[in-house]
């Protein structure tokens, strides 16, 4: 289908008289606040060249949650990750990996396999904003640390 350039206009003008959308998503105070409550051992926020983010400790497990490009006080989406330095963090363990998971994405480089889920943070209350997308995080990377290496199966 192409459009016509007279409705391409008519488009992007509709578009320019739209009114503000109130902005959406979960302030990175929160979100700490939020993860602390449900018993997570989380750093205080940085700020540094790669935008915003919280380091988090799960156990023997090490992940971050970054707000990639937040500026404001409200970030809207935001991207879990971790890496691993293993004996299976290969680019063939990462390739079975992608092949077989649908959400948590991976890739190999340096002898390191990392991990990530990026998620929307819909403005509202931390919980219903983080609560699934936490709990498939949890249960990814626990899953992918195994996968690499990194951590033994639970018993």
């Amino acid at each position: 289908m192409t459009l016509r350039p007279a409705l391409l206009s008519a488009l992007f003008l509709a578009g320019l008289t739209l009114p503000a959308a109130a902005q959406e998503g979960l302030s990175v105070a929160d979100t700490r606040a939020w993860l602390i409550s449900v018993g997570a051992e989380v750093g205080e926020p940085v700020v540094d060249a790669d935008g915003k983010h919280l380091q988090v400790r799960d156990g023997p497990l090490n992940w971050r949650l970054a707000f990639p490009g937040c500026t404001t006080a409200v970030c809207g989406d935001a991207q879990f990750s971790a890496r691993f330095t293993a004996p299976g963090a290969t680019a063939e363990a990462v390739a079975a990996w992608n092949r077989d998971q649908r959400f948590l994405k991976a890739w190999a480089a340096d002898g390191a396999a990392t991990v990530q889920y990026d998620l929307i943070l819909d403005a509202g209350e931390p919980n219903a904003a983080l609560g699934t997308p936490t709990a498939l995080w949890v249960e990814g990377v626990r899953r992918f640390a195994v996968h690499v290496g990194f951590a033994v199966p639970a018993p």
